[in-house]
C-alpha cells in the first residue's frame, strides 16, 4: 500500500495535474475568450468614435448652412435653369440694348450631359460700333450668371471704310461663343 510518507507527494501530484489541467481546459480558453471580447470592444469603441466624428461634422456643417444661409441661396442663381434659360437670355439682350450693339441669336446647342457639370452653349451675332461691342462684352464678364466668354471673331465692317483713327467709331460684325453652367440635375 501507500506509504505514509509518499501520501503527500501523491496529493500534490494530483493537485498539480487537477490544477494543470483546469488551467489548460479552463483557464486558457477564458483567456481567449477575455481577449476576443477585449477586442470586440476596441473595435465597438472605433465605432462609436467614427459615428461622434461624423456627429460632430455634421454639427457644424449644420451651423456653417445657418450661418451662409444668404450665400448659398446667392451661390444657386449664378447657375442657369436649362431647361427655361429665358433670364439668361433677357439679360444678354439688355446687355446689348443698353451696349447700342444689335444682336442676333443662332440656335442654342444642347446641354452637354457628358460633362462633369452641364452646360448651355449660346452664339450670337453682334453688329455695331467696337466700343459697343467692348461695353457688351464687359456687361458680359459681369453677367450675374456663371459663364465662360469661348470664343470671340470680330470683323471691321467692309461699309466702315476701314477707318485706322478712333476705332471705337468703326463698324464691326462680331461672332461670341458662350459656355453658360447649368444648375445640375437631382439625380
Amino acid at each position: 500500500m501507500l506509504d505514509i510518507n509518499k501520501k503527500p507527494i501523491v496529493v500534490v501530484l494530483w493537485f498539480s495535474v487537477f490544477t494543470a489541467a483546469a488551467i489548460l481546459f479552463v483557464v486558457l480558453p477564458l483567456v481567449g475568450d477575455i481577449k476576443k471580447i477585449a477586442q470586440a470592444i476596441v473595435n465597438q469603441e472605433a465605432i462609436a468614435a467614427n459615428y461622434d466624428y461624423r456627429i460632430a461634422n455634421a454639427r457644424e456643417f449644420t451651423l456653417f448652412a445657418k450661418e451662409e444661409k444668404n450665400g448659398l441661396e446667392v451661390i444657386e442663381t449664378v447657375f442657369v435653369d436649362d431647361a427655361m434659360p429665358l433670364d439668361l437670355i433677357n439679360s444678354i439682350e439688355k446687355a446689348a440694348l443698353d451696349s447700342g450693339v444689335g444682336i442676333e441669336f443662332l440656335p442654342l446647342s444642347a446641354q452637354n450631359l457628358s460633362a462633369d457639370w452641364p452646360f448651355l452653349k449660346i452664339e450670337m451675332n453682334l453688329s455695331g460700333k467696337f466700343g459697343g461691342v467692348w461695353r457688351f462684352l464687359e456687361k458680359m464678364e459681369n453677367n450675374p450668371y456663371l459663364m465662360e466668354i469661348e470664343s470671340v471673331d470680330v470683323v471691321l465692317n467692309e461699309l466702315s471704310g476701314r477707318k485706322l483713327s478712333g476705332v471705337g467709331d468703326n463698324s464691326v460684325k462680331t461672332h461670341i461663343l458662350l459656355k453658360v453652367y447649368a444648375k445640375p440635375q437631382a439625380g
